[in-house]
Parts: structure tokens; C-alpha cells; sequence
């Protein structure tokens, strides 16, 4: 009896065993195998923009020019002294510290659609004696974003934005 219980104990572990050793080249293969990755793709994730500020006696005139590849929505905060104003032309909007271009930029066009509208931030004249003098900056921080649209076809508010014009895809 004992000669048989061992017989079966010995069936068992070779069975185990044969069984274990052909999985073991399926695992191998499956944490062994690789690929090569053939030919390629231009992808462009974000847009490039060029900011021009021209400076004259008491004023900043800010544009911006998108010079990437893909079309962009732009915003910009302009911080400077407190009597300062801010003049922005058509196709400006404010929200909060924020000036907000209600039309999308399009690459390469060399033309009106790839370049804002300037906004002008106005400091006037101090009064002699102020603390400021002729020492004062005025500092212009601009974002932009690739637009992504919503059902309507209206552009959806980029991630981090509180807010966007309404602005439609032409």
C-alpha cells in the first residue's frame, strides 16, 4: 500500500512538473517579447507665440503673433502702477485681471488672423515729487492655448482658464 502511495505521489509531482515547465515558456515569452517601432509622425502639442511690446513715453502697446502650427486662444494680464488704464481695442474683452481675445489666432497667415488687436496700457504723467519718478515697469504676462470645441461648435474654456469669450469655430 505504502509502494502505491508513492507511485501516485510520484505521478503527481512529474505531472506537476511537465505541466510548470510548459507554462514557464509561455511566461518567458510574454515578459521577454518586444517589438520595433517602424516609420514615424510630426505631432504638434501647443502652440508657439511672439510678444511685441512697443514702448513710448508713457504707454505700453502689447500685440501678439501666433508663430506655431496650429491655431491658439490668447489671454493677457498687464500689472503696473495703480493710476494706470488700460486701453484695449476691438477684440478685447476683460475678465477679472484678465484680457481675453474673443477670436482664435491661425497660424501662417501673415496677415490679420495670426496677430492681435493691440491693448495699450496708459500710465499718464506723475505729479512731481511721487514716489515713482521715471523708475516704474510695466509688466505684461500673455498665455496661450490650443481650442477645443464643444457640441455647439463653440470654443470650450482651456483647463486652468475661469473664463472665454464667446468665440465661434469658422
Amino acid at each position: 500500500m505504502k509502494k502505491i502511495m508513492n507511485k501516485k505521489s510520484i505521478l503527481l509531482a512529474v505531472s506537476m512538473a511537465l505541466v510548470l515547465s510548459l507554462s514557464v515558456g509561455v511566461a518567458f515569452a510574454y515578459f521577454s517579447d518586444y517589438t520595433e517601432a517602424k516609420g514615424g509622425a510630426v505631432l504638434s502639442l501647443g502652440g508657439k507665440t511672439e510678444i511685441k511690446e512697443d514702448v513710448n513715453e508713457n504707454q505700453k502697446t502689447v500685440t501678439i503673433k501666433n508663430t506655431g502650427e496650429t491655431n491658439i486662444v490668447v489671454r493677457v494680464m498687464i500689472v503696473g502702477p495703480t493710476q494706470m488704464t488700460i486701453e484695449p481695442s476691438d477684440g478685447w474683452e476683460q475678465n477679472g485681471d484678465y484680457y481675453y481675445y474673443n477670436k482664435i489666432l491661425k497660424p501662417g497667415e501673415n496677415g490679420d488672423g495670426d496677430v492681435t488687436t493691440p491693448i495699450v496700457a496708459n500710465t499718464g504723467e506723475y505729479p512731481a515729487g511721487t514716489d515713482l519718478g521715471d523708475s516704474y515697469q510695466i509688466v505684461v504676462t500673455h498665455e496661450s492655448a490650443q481650442p477645443t470645441y464643444d457640441s455647439n461648435n463653440k470654443v470650450e474654456k482651456p483647463e486652468g482658464w475661469k473664463y472665454i469669450p464667446s468665440i465661434s469655430a469658422e
